[in-house]
């Protein structure tokens, strides 16, 4: 343990002069207060080394009693141990198991001696009847015995690779006439029950898969895919030289300007166009091939590239385009267009020529 000693000085008595006047006595008590300052702080730092370094020389002093078991300290700390310590140690183990000891505890638990002449024997009972070298020859009718216990058969038969072309006939021959093909469009030609699917190989006409609709003949057959392109009924070029189908009345060429007159079906939808035309009066129509008019009579709006829709009716032959605006019809040029959905049947030659 460190010992320290603080000198404290009093402070220097003051001589009182009454002729050295005021001043004097104010530096005197000026002095005595700072040494009485400089005492006071020297003192808190003696109390600071003390706090710090009396508990670590303690601590030093007890492990050094602690190693000497002779000492006072050491006694009674081995007594404490052995008093609380044992006890609990004992009731845990109970006893000290060797080695030795092992097969008896074992015994106790099986309720037999273990040795070595007794483990196969213990191993059976546990795991069942002893196999045997003759019983290994018993092993794949036990395991089929099983297998047919636990796994239901999936097929009523077992299948070999001999019977995979049989089983793969019969998966054909439940799918038979689902999906048929050939080459040509099957309407009046082809026979199958509905919901049969054909295919053309040869896309006859744009039509490539077909859907047996209704009936059991060879008729009833719907296009399920097909385009016909672009077909040009009427052309005409900037002289006003006019191709294919002639132009109807109330309808002429734009001075100039060549045009025409087009029609597409894709699947069910139908749509023509008219470019480079000049209507001349106040109605005019288009002649609609077989395959392309609608499925119900219906009014629609053609509508125009420019600034002009024009109303228009259709029947299953014809568009009408009526109710042209007055002085707006002659030497006016359209470029327009409409579309509506049609349930007719495929057409079976195509009109005007490719676009």
């Amino acid at each position: 343990m460190s010992n320290i000693k603080v000198t404290v000085q009093p402070p220097t008595p003051v001589t009182v002069i009454p002729e050295t006047g005021a001043a004097v006595i104010a530096a005197a008590n000026a002095r005595a207060a700072s040494e009485a300052s400089e005492a006071a702080k020297l003192a808190a730092e003696a109390a600071a080394i003390r706090a710090e370094s009396v508990p670590l020389t303690n601590d030093a002093i007890m492990a050094d009693v602690a190693k000497d078991p002779a000492s006072q300290f050491g006694v009674q700390l081995n007594a404490t141990i052995g008093e609380k310590v044992q006890p609990v140690a004992n009731d845990v183990v109970a006893t000290a198991v060797t080695a030795q000891d092992i097969p008896g505890k074992v015994a106790t638990a099986t309720g037999a001696a273990i040795t070595d002449a007794n483990i196969p024997a213990l191993v059976d009972e546990a795991a069942g009847p002893a196999v045997t070298a003759e019983a290994t020859e018993q092993l794949p009718a036990l395991v089929t015995a099983e297998v047919a216990l636990r796994v239901p058969p999936a097929v009523d038969t077992a299948i070999t690779g001999a019977d995979i072309p049989g089983k793969v006939a019969i998966a054909l021959a439940a799918q038979a006439g689902k999906i048929l093909q050939g080459t040509g469009m099957p309407n009046g030609v082809v026979t199958a029950g509905v919901g049969t699917l054909y295919v053309d190989t040869a896309t006859t006409m744009g039509a490539s898969v077909w859907r047996k609709a209704t009936g059991t003949g060879n008729t009833g057959w719907t296009v399920m895919e097909g385009d016909t392109g672009w077909r040009t009924l009427t052309s005409w070029d900037s002289a006003g030289v006019v191709s294919g189908a002639p132009l109807v009345a109330g309808m002429t060429p734009t001075p100039g300007s060549a045009g025409f007159i087009r029609i597409i079906r894709t699947n069910n939808d139908v749509g023509p166009v008219i470019s480079g035309a000049t209507f001349t009066a106040s109605t005019s129509y288009i002649d609609l091939p077989a395959g392309f008019g609608p499925t119900n009579p219906q009014r629609k709006t053609l509508v125009a590239l420019g600034t002009l829709a024009l109303s228009c009716s259709l029947n299953s032959a014809r568009l009408f385009i009526d109710n042209i605006p007055a002085g707006t019809a002659t030497g006016t040029a359209y470029g327009a267009s409409a579309s509506w959905v049609t349930n007719r049947d495929w057409p079976t030659t195509l009109p005007g020529t490719a676009a």
